[in-house]
């Protein structure tokens, strides 16, 4: 049995909007349920907010190649698709 793990850091500069603090905020509460739900993979996330910087920070752990390369692809398109709504709802 292998162990594989991959982290994802997202990190947005709060001085180029007013929204990137919320921003990440809100793609954490829409990526968060997942992690309740799910026994395999071990998914963690976590928000660092410093002075400077944002950051999402998603941890992945699983037992099989192929099992963290699907969480990666899922949390990557959620991730993509969260952007775009919070987008469009922010133009509108």
């Amino acid at each position: 049995m292998r162990n594989c793990k991959a982290k994802i850091n997202i990190s947005l500069d709060p001085s180029l909007r007013s929204e990137t603090k919320n921003f990440l905020e809100s793609l954490y509460n829409a990526l968060e349920p997942d992690t309740k739900i799910l026994v395999t993979p071990q998914i963690k996330l976590y928000v660092s907010n410093t002075d400077c910087m944002s950051h999402l920070i998603i941890e992945i752990s699983t037992s099989d190649m192929a099992e963290l390369r699907s969480a990666i692809n899922s949390y990557l398109r959620l991730i993509k698709t969260t952007h775009l709504c919070i987008t469009n709802l922010l133009f509108v």
